[in-house]
């Protein structure tokens, strides 16, 4: 996983194909669609750009047009291979070999900052996208294609069957916008699902006043197990796993002013933060959760 200096090998379209099959992937053939997903990255600055899953070129060509600093990601050899015969020579392309969720992305690009384009694999979509948001200091905004029904939870809003964790540990850092939709058709092999492009412009800082980030996370995640029963009726259960008692989940309720009976999937970032406050504020302290612990274990059976 490091700036690739090896020679470029013999290619040929047998060894294209193979790399396709090893990782199932789905590259885009149709140049209007790589046109309008540079476009939609509006790189007019000509910032340095890192692209995901380079695989055979097909957005790397418009988008060394948009900047004279590229970076490529690709973790199949036999593709690595591919782009180093196309862009060895080019001194403004630089190739990495390895998985962009392990490699060390600002360390070896050497950018204060770079702006990502991609097409993103299906099978690993969503840790990518969760992988820029803790990138978000390096990575400031990012145009990427992806599965449609990913795509449609990235950017949903409160109140339909899109909405959920995704979209929550997304948005709290990002804003999402929805660019178009890609007919599988632009696809070789052509995949059985449809595709979506999406546009993320990430913040440094939450997007809304946040307490404490990871009792939202954990407070996210738990109640989306149930995501079509009534909050009051899932809270308490979770209130009982942060020290506050279960009995306690309709006062909480009313102090974020959320309605008990709403469920998760119609509760808002703006009043999921507000119900993180308020949890927050009725955790005791750390000490007094740990004193009280031991005097339960040093009590008579």
């Amino acid at each position: 996983m490091a700036f690739l200096t090896r020679p470029p090998r013999q290619t040929s379209r047998s060894s294209e194909r193979q790399a396709r099959r090893r990782l199932g992937q789905h590259f885009l053939v149709d140049r209007e669609v790589a046109a309008r997903i540079v476009a939609a990255a509006e790189l007019d600055d000509r910032p340095p750009v890192l692209e995901i899953g380079a695989g055979l070129g097909a957005l790397t060509d418009l988008l060394r047009e948009a900047t004279d600093h590229l970076y490529l990601v690709e973790i199949d050899p036999g593709l690595v291979n591919v782009l180093l015969a196309r862009y060895q020579a080019d001194p403004a392309v630089v190739i990495i070999e390895g998985d962009v969720l392990r490699v060390d992305l600002p360390q070896l690009s050497g950018e204060a900052s770079v702006y990502v384009v991609g097409n993103l694999p299906y099978s690993v979509a969503s840790q990518i996208l969760l992988r820029l948001v803790e990138l978000r200091w390096w990575c400031p905004g990012a145009v990427v294609m992806l599965q449609e029904e990913v795509a449609r939870r990235v950017a949903a809003k409160p109140g339909g069957h899109d909405y959920g964790v995704l979209t929550l540990l997304i948005q709290i850092y990002a804003d999402v916008t929805w660019c178009f939709h890609v007919s599988r058709r632009s696809f070789s092999p052509m995949p059985r699902v449809e595709s979506a492009v999406i546009r993320l412009h990430l913040h440094a800082t939450p997007r809304v006043p946040m307490a404490d980030l990871t009792l939202f996370q954990h407070l996210v995640r738990s109640l989306f197990q149930h995501r079509r029963k009534m909050i009051r009726n899932t809270l308490g259960g979770f209130l009982a796993t942060v020290d506050v008692g279960a009995a306690e989940a309709g006062a909480v309720l009313h102090e974020a002013g959320i309605d008990a009976s709403v469920r998760p999937e119609q509760v808002s970032l703006e009043e999921f933060a507000a119900l993180t406050a308020a949890v927050l504020g009725r955790r005791p302290r750390q000490h007094e959760v740990a004193g009280s612990r031991r005097s339960r274990s040093r009590s008579p059976r």
